[in-house]
């Protein structure tokens, strides 16, 4: 007859890698905190843990997105900026789909001249950002 093995000798239970049982993707959200689900009570909650719940609560309420923007778009483009060349073009032209080109091409050229120096200065990121944003902006809006 063959050996009967014991179920403990024969299979183990494996663990696994616990390295994320404090992950922020399984920390739970802030409507989680707001309602008292899986496990945030705000009531029964360390002080410590309850503040980064109010912080983060906070800090999304300070910053909404520049794509939110609501409402008519300016008329005019947007000025040259500083870290721009002083001959570089800018429309005149208020048609929408004119000044997203427009802004397309300022901001490929901050990128060639980036490319060109090896590093991009605090003042060339600052204003290709603001570029980035009125063409976000611009793309958003409904506005011909």
């Amino acid at each position: 007859m063959g050996k009967t093995l014991n179920k403990n000798t024969m299979a183990y239970k494996m663990k696994g890698f616990s390295g994320f049982k404090s992950s922020p993707a399984k920390h739970g959200t802030t409507d989680d905190f707001l309602y008292g689900r899986n496990g945030h009570n705000p009531d029964i909650m360390e002080g410590k843990h309850e503040d980064w719940h109010t912080n983060k609560i906070e800090a999304e309420k300070k910053k909404p997105s520049p794509n939110k923007q609501e409402g008519p778009i300016d008329e005019k483009q947007t000025k040259l900026q500083p870290s721009e060349h002083k001959d570089t073009y800018v429309t005149k032209d208020k048609s929408k789909r004119e000044r997203i080109i427009d802004l397309e091409d300022r901001i490929s050229f901050i990128d060639e001249d980036v490319f060109n120096q090896d590093k991009a200065t605090p003042q060339q990121k600052k204003d290709k950002a603001k570029l980035k944003q009125e063409l976000a902006i611009l793309r958003k809006s409904k506005h011909k």
